[in-house]
């Protein structure tokens, strides 16, 4: 019974540690819609396959952090198209 037990202390303690690389994934899947998406989605896709190695589920923080990345990317172009846009028609009226 007591090495049943140690086992299941085992598993879930390789559990925990996979859940902390789910977190920090999650994280930078938000954070790379705001800043620097191509380096934040790279690092919170590489959050996500550690944690699969440690154990835990880490698919969806895979794909999260993939589209989140290019969201953010999308979101970046359109920013700047607006202000290249908005700078380009104050240019021509000053």
């Amino acid at each position: 019974m007591e090495h049943i037990h140690q086992d299941q202390n085992f598993d879930r303690t390789a559990h925990n540690r996979g859940r902390t690389y789910i977190i920090l994934g999650w994280v930078l899947a938000v954070a790379s819609i705001f800043f620097y998406p191509f380096i934040l989605g790279t690092l919170g896709v590489l959050m996500g396959v550690i944690a699969k190695r440690k154990g835990a589920k880490g698919n969806a923080v895979i794909i999260a952090n993939i589209l989140f990345a290019l969201i953010g990317l999308m979101i970046s172009a359109l920013i700047l198209t607006l202000f290249r846009t908005y700078l380009s028609v104050m240019t021509i009226i000053y």
